[in-house]
């Protein structure tokens, strides 16, 4: 080989390697729960002063690089006097709910149905039993960020069978949306929710995926039981929520542990969220090449020009 050609072929490979993405350093986790022992480390979440202890509250944590996700929960529940028609699913707004602290279970919810007196693992957590459909919605502020992975505290798979609901697998199946409006997702108030204090609208929620049987890990460091998302878009607000046919497209595919497809369950699944990790989503002007695709680009261009000054010498 050429002198000329080894010193070519060396640039070509580190003009490559600079083209291709280095997500790992823009990578963070986040373990979502309150350190009761701690409660003013910054490492623990805090809850916000608005609504705090009540319906429409919010916890604010901080990422392993830095960074605030602030978690609130929401529920097609809307406090209605009785069942409050469970199974019925219009699609048009989501009352706000409690977030519950569950120590290093993490945050789980309490609907309007259920009051916030109410006791039970499955009644802190969020649930669709009997299809009242929950959400945890993580809110990273200006930040835009691929939600890569995702780990449970608490899971929970009901014998609906039982006078005495128990749980009959420590395993749980979920849905997850991304937010892909042009703005923020509109809150507000609504004769809709029928005694909340503020909705949160579902249009421009795009679907990432729905995940079977994940069980739970709530030994710290968390996301021992981890499961990847296969995301690959980034956004500001992401909705995780207990599997849901309505936001799975009306059907029960989803995948398993390895990624595999499979059937999910819509009425018995109840979990509790702590820990999460977050790529930073690279943001494509149109009409503007992507930095790897630049930098290929340029390599190629280079190829080029050494052929044709090798065929002229």
């Amino acid at each position: 080989m050429s002198k000329s050609l080894s010193k070519f072929l060396t640039l070509l490979s580190l003009a490559v390697a600079a083209a291709l993405p280095g997500a790992a350093s823009a990578q963070a986790t986040w373990n979502l729960y309150r350190d009761a022992s701690a409660p003013l480390d910054p490492n623990s979440c805090l809850q916000g002063a608005a609504n705090y202890g009540s319906y429409g509250n919010t916890y604010s944590c901080t990422g392993s690089t830095g960074g605030t996700v602030t978690a609130s929960a929401w529920s097609v529940e809307k406090g209605a006097t009785g069942n409050a028609n469970a199974l019925d699913y219009s699609g048009s707004y989501y009352a706000n709910a409690f977030v519950s602290d569950n120590g290093t279970a993490g945050f789980g919810s309490k609907n309007r149905t259920e009051t916030l007196a109410s006791g039970g693992p499955y009644q802190h957590a969020v649930d669709n039993i009997p299809g009242a459909y929950d959400f945890i919605l993580l809110d990273f502020g200006a930040a835009n960020v691929v939600l890569e992975s995702f780990g449970l505290g608490y899971a929970c798979t009901m014998d609906m069978s039982y006078s005495t609901t128990a749980c009959k697998a420590s395993k749980a199946d979920l849905t997850i949306m991304r937010w892909s409006g042009d703005t923020a997702p509109t809150r507000g108030t609504g004769t809709a929710t029928m005694g909340s204090n503020q909705t949160l609208t579902d249009s421009g929620w795009q679907l990432v995926g729905s995940y079977q049987g994940v069980q739970a890990d709530s030994l710290d460091p968390f996301g021992g039981q981890k499961r990847n998302t296969s995301a690959t878009q980034g956004s500001s607000w992401w909705l995780i929520s207990a599997f849901n046919t309505t936001l799975n497209g009306g059907t029960q595919y989803c995948s398993d542990s390895s990624g595999l497809a499979t059937t999910c369950s819509n009425t018995n699944d109840a979990f509790k969220l702590n820990w999460i990790k977050t790529a930073a989503a690279s943001v494509v002007t149109p009409g503007v090449p992507e930095p790897a695709s630049l930098g290929l680009a340029m390599a190629a261009l280079a190829a080029l020009g050494f052929v044709r000054r090798q065929s002229k010498a």
